[in-house]
């Protein structure tokens, strides 16, 4: 019986033995298989990494500025495929080495250096300028002007500085030749001016001369002529000294509203009586070209601020203009309104000829010339509505044509309320 139980004992141990390695394997393998997956998945994570890294290499390369990564040390930690295009050096040659030393002009390292200092210190994102302008030197010495955004991202405790910059040197070099073509025409426009104004001087004194000697000539201040015909003669090179005189100040005054040299001498006057003589100054014209001259709905208007010889000749121009155009047995009508906003219309219609939108075109070129049987009916330079829109222009007004070939042709100057309103309020405080 003893040797029975010892038996039974050997069998039960040999059982817990068995049973002992069966979980061990059970549980190799169960370690195997976490172990397994655990591996998998860090193989699928490292890949994804891995493609993650490439996506935003694929980025920083294709992007269209140069980009930098840059350490605390200010030393070069990542450089994409357009800062290699920009300033020539590859990747390789540059990383770990001093962003500032690499790229930036002499004048501008310490600037970058003391703006990452302060960052550093307080952790405010407005120690780093937003985008400015600096000096960088290529591989090959040579340097170029660029735009940096600099901006700042932690990870892990750990600070990187991000600097995006474009090449901006073709921009500077046309805004540069911009700026020197401006001055260029800026010196222009004055030494025109300058001629101008002293030819202005040398034709004028000898014309006064002449329309001077010649009118006392015609009008036989000194004494009788006998020879009607000297009379004659005296009055045609009165009238045209007159003439070349009137030319030479239109080109002028038109030069200086073109340089913005014309200035005005704006004061309140009555708009009815102004229109009224001009339309009386061109009545005899008119009656020489049998064209009527028609004046209406000019009553009742406010006064306007302005210049009155050159709000004159504006009106002067443009009925020379139409009674020109106009032929015999039409008609003339200057007349005013009101726009929808106040602003004061005083128009010029005639029953003449017309243009074609490309003639009015040439009609506002100074010196431009509509070529019919009627142009030349009066002496003229082409200066008439050139002149009349820059002097609208000069009292913050404009001038607006519209004609109809065969139809006839309406020129609308408008001033704006503000010059009507301004009198308005000075006649109440007077």
């Amino acid at each position: 019986m003893t040797t029975s139980l010892l038996t039974g004992e050997v069998a039960f141990s040999i059982l817990l033995l068995v049973a002992a390695a069966v979980l061990c394997v059970v549980a190799v393998i169960l370690l195997c298989l976490v172990l397994h997956r655990r591996s998998a998945a860090l193989t699928r994570e490292a890949q994804a990494l891995r493609q993650s890294e490439r996506y935003l290499r694929d980025i920083l390369d294709n992007a269209r500025d140069a980009y930098v990564a840059i350490d605390t040390h200010g030393c070069i930690v990542e450089w994409n495929a357009e800062a290699t295009r920009v300033f020539g050096w590859s990747r390789l040659e540059v990383i770990g080495r001093s962003f500032a030393s690499v790229i930036l002009a002499e004048a501008d390292r310490a600037t970058l250096r003391s703006q990452i200092r302060t960052y550093l210190d307080t952790g405010s994102a407005d120690a780093l300028d937003k985008r400015h302008e600096l000096w960088a030197t290529r591989n090959d010495g040579s340097e170029i002007t660029v735009e940096m955004t600099l901006t700042a991202a932690s990870l892990h405790g750990e600070v990187t500085f991000h600097a995006f910059l474009h090449n901006i040197s073709a921009h500077k070099a046309a805004e540069h030749e911009l700026m020197v073509a401006k001055e260029m025409a800026e010196s222009s426009n004055r030494a025109k001016s300058q001629f101008l104004a002293h030819m202005s001087h040398e034709l004028r004194t000898p014309l006064n001369a002449i329309i001077g000697f010649s009118e006392i000539i015609r009008d036989r201040v000194l004494g009788p002529i006998d020879d009607s015909i000297y009379r004659n003669y005296a009055g045609d090179i009165h009238s045209s000294g007159q003439h070349l005189l009137e030319v030479i100040n239109d080109i002028l005054d038109l030069s200086k509203a073109e340089g913005g040299y014309l200035e005005i001498d704006a004061r309140p006057f009555y708009v009815p009586d102004m229109l009224t003589r001009c339309a009386d100054t061109m009545r005899e014209l008119a009656r020489k070209a049998n064209v009527e001259i028609e004046v209406t709905d000019i009553e009742g208007l406010p006064p306007l601020v302005g210049e009155e010889r050159r709000i004159r000749q504006i009106v002067i121009n443009l009925l020379s203009n139409a009674v020109k155009f106009t032929p015999a047995g039409g008609r003339v009508t200057l007349r005013t309104a009101f726009s929808a906003e106040g602003d004061l219309q005083i128009m010029v219609e005639d029953t003449g000829i017309g243009m074609t939108p490309k003639q009015v075109e040439v009609a506002l070129t100074p010196f431009g010339q509509i070529e019919n049987h009627l142009s030349r009916r009066f002496e003229g330079a082409g200066l008439g509505l050139p002149l009349a829109k820059r002097f609208a222009e000069i009292h913050d007004g404009t001038l607006v044509v519209d004609s109809t070939p065969n139809a006839g042709t309406r020129v609308t100057v408008s001033f704006p309320r503000s010059r009507l309103r301004m009198v308005r309020l000075l006649a109440k405080t007077a």
